[in-house]
């Protein structure tokens, strides 16, 4: 009975957390949009130095968004690997 509790509360805040992750990325993806944009607007597409600038950008921001889906893969594989074990340890209970 007290498990049940635990688990709805750890739940609750799990999702509570997962609103707020999305929320934020929402809003980072949509400054980096209009950054961007302004980027495009103000570059002079025929100075090789633009280009440049332009090309190591989408790299790094490439890279950081391969790591965060790796990370986030991750993250929500041992999330449910403790799930399991809770529940393997509830089950045993019974």
């Amino acid at each position: 009975m007290n498990t049940d509790k635990l688990r709805k509360s750890a739940l609750d805040s799990v999702d509570v957390a997962e609103k707020r992750v999305k929320h934020a990325l929402v809003a980072a993806a949509v400054i980096e949009g209009v950054l961007l944009a302004t980027f495009f607007f103000l570059m002079d597409f025929g100075n090789r130095l633009h280009w440049l600038i332009l090309v190591g950008a989408l790299l790094v921001y490439a890279t950081l968004g391969v790591g965060m889906l790796t990370l986030g893969a991750h993250v929500q594989a041992c999330t449910l690997r403790i799930l399991k074990a809770i529940d393997l340890d509830t089950s045993s209970d019974v």
